[in-house]
């Protein structure tokens, strides 16, 4: 199934670029992805101040995006990926060879922002709040 999606790449590598490119997003597009970059971060409150202006969904990678004002994220929870890495740690500091230690893939939650939802008029049925790891009533704005 084709799903006639155009993604356009953009690209920052500084901060007053990464506020350039916010300032150019126009009502022409569908929602903005957020990959993780502290750059782009810095910037968050920026960007969902310009898309919400626009009415343009955001999501990303980071739950700390969802708590941020993006409608949703799909990714870490930095809490909870510190409260697996604590033991690694440990382990090490402790003396095990890291070379020995298990490797662990971090875990991935899917963050619902119930705020940003009802603020950009998108409905979200109760089975998807349901799936939700975690459901953000409340966000920082």
């Amino acid at each position: 199934a084709q799903l006639n999606v155009e993604l356009l790449h953009r690209h920052a590598q500084t901060s007053d670029e990464a506020l350039e490119l916010i300032k150019g997003i126009t009502n022409e597009y569908d929602a903005v992805f957020m990959l993780p970059d502290s750059i782009v971060n810095r910037q968050l409150s920026e960007l969902i101040s310009r898309t919400n202006a626009l009415g343009i969904p955001v999501s990303g990678t980071s739950s700390t995006q969802a708590e941020g004002g993006a409608t949703m994220s799909y990714g870490i929870v930095h809490g909870k990926v510190g409260a697996q890495a604590a033991p690694i740690a440990d382990k090490i500091l402790q003396g095990a060879d890291p070379a020995t230690v298990p490797i662990q893939e971090g875990a991935f939650f899917l963050v619902v922002n119930l705020a940003a939802t009802k603020r950009m008029g998108i409905p979200i049925s109760e089975e998807n709040i349901k799936r939700a790891d975690v459901v953000l009533r409340q966000d920082k704005l």
